[in-house]
């Protein structure tokens, strides 16, 4: 999950708190997950408690991609890009005619 992140064990060291040693064993399997932990993790690697658990993701990469260029964007920014993405999700008002429809002269 670090790696899919973009993190190395030194930013995901910074990001979580703990130390690289650390990290390193439980992503090995030589330590145990604690409870606590999880929301360190998940935070860090823009991703689901639940994916640091090991279950499926209920988004996409790509998504998770773009939360997480959300929040390192200003309000502002994040203002102006949902504003965006709510016009692009709506149905274009502009009347089209199909192709099959014109009458040539």
């Amino acid at each position: 999950m670090r790696l899919a992140a973009g993190l190395n064990l030194e930013q995901a060291a910074a990001a979580t708190g703990m130390e690289r040693e650390n990290i390193r064993k439980r992503e090995t399997g030589e330590a145990q997950l604690r409870a606590h932990e999880i929301e360190k993790f998940a935070q860090a690697y823009a991703c689901s408690e639940a994916e640091i658990l090991g279950h499926s993701p209920d988004v996409t990469r790509q998504e998770q991609a773009i939360l997480q260029m959300f929040r390192a964007m200003t309000p502002e920014q994040q203002s102006t890009l949902f504003r965006l993405g709510s016009a692009l999700a709506q149905p274009a008002e502009i009347p089209v005619t199909p192709p099959a429809a014109i009458k040539r002269a």
